[in-house]
């Protein structure tokens, strides 16, 4: 179990266009996307204002100061997926200019380094491609040359991956082990419930959509907020919740029952000396950054004064520890 004191973990999942190209295009969704790399400069901002360490699970191809260098990491064996349009290949290809400069949707090197050179703020990997471990098609071999091209873009920039959060958070024991053998320690494993097993997309259900949903307002589900335990040699560091974003639009009440939701399941942890791990994408901010940062400074501010009351601490994955 972790000590005394209670922990605040926040990861997201670096992704911009990599993490939505299959059921978005950069027509419909540019604008979060750019929205999102003007948002990550204002939350790393936050993050120093409340002493924030957070995880930034950053999707391979993001590395990549241009698309030549991008092509010499791609490994020989891609994914086999049964649904081509999983696979990102054909898209980097035919939708993805030359370098940062030229298209800001796909490469993220200058604020991968921005974020690097922020004190408490770990940079892990969300696998080389976007990569779906429970999709129909792909091997574990497969997977095994993604993963290490993933840490071999990183390491030519200085970044030696600790942890690993997994796209659409698809995993099973047998890709942890490959993860456990490339060095890798720590993975955020998904909240201890039924409405939040991750599936194949195909296999994902409506009435768990809607329970989900029902579950950010009200407390169907209970508190979320656990321990991290072992599992295949690494840590699993269990998500309690995902920050859905809000806007302008949404309503008032839907609002403050989040965010009531999210700091009484905050205070509980603190109390109980639990660890309480809140989750999202940049992109998420991206259609309306002020709202969403200053709805995000609310969360924080409740921290804070966890912190002052109860001791509650902030943690990035990698310092997360069982005693």
């Amino acid at each position: 179990m972790i000590n005394k004191s209670g922990k605040l973990l926040i990861s997201l999942d670096f992704e911009l266009m990599w993490g939505v190209r299959d059921k978005r295009t950069i027509s419909g969704y540019g604008k979060s996307i750019i929205g999102a790399r003007e948002a990550i400069p204002q939350l790393l901002n936050l993050f120093c204002k409340y002493d924030i360490h957070a995880t930034w699970a950053v999707v391979g191809f993001l590395f990549a100061r241009s698309r030549k260098e991008l092509e010499e990491f791609i490994p020989s064996l891609l994914p086999a997926y049964k649904n081509d349009r999983f696979s990102p290949y054909r898209y980097l290809k035919e939708q993805v200019g030359d370098d940062e400069r030229s298209d800001p949707y796909h490469f993220a090197g200058s604020l991968i380094d921005n974020i690097a050179s922020v004190k408490g703020q770990e940079i892990a990997t969300h696998t080389f491609s976007h990569y779906y471990c429970l999709e129909a098609g792909q091997t574990l071999e497969q997977f095994r040359q993604d993963l290490i091209a993933a840490l071999a873009i990183a390491h030519q920039y200085g970044h030696k991956m600790s942890s690993i959060v997994f796209p659409r958070n698809q995993y099973s024991e047998d890709y942890l082990a490959i993860c456990q053998q490339q060095g890798i320690d720590y993975f955020r494993g998904n909240p201890k419930s039924f409405i939040y097993q991750e599936k194949a997309q195909q296999e994902r259900s409506q009435v768990v959509r809607a329970l989900r949903a029902i579950d950010t307002v009200m407390p169907i589900d209970g508190y979320h907020g656990g321990l991290p335990e072992v599992c295949c040699n690494m840590v699993d560091v269990p998500a309690s919740r995902f920050l859905r974003p809000i806007s302008k639009s949404t309503s008032s009440l839907r609002n403050t029952l989040s965010l009531q939701r999210i700091t009484r399941e905050m205070e509980h942890a603190a109390k109980n000396g639990l660890l309480y791990h809140l989750w999202w994408h940049p992109h998420n901010f991206g259609a309306d950054p002020e709202v969403n940062l200053h709805y995000l400074e609310q969360i924080l501010t409740k921290f804070k004064h966890l912190n002052e009351q109860f001791g509650m601490e902030s943690r990035c994955m990698r310092e997360m520890t069982i005693i």
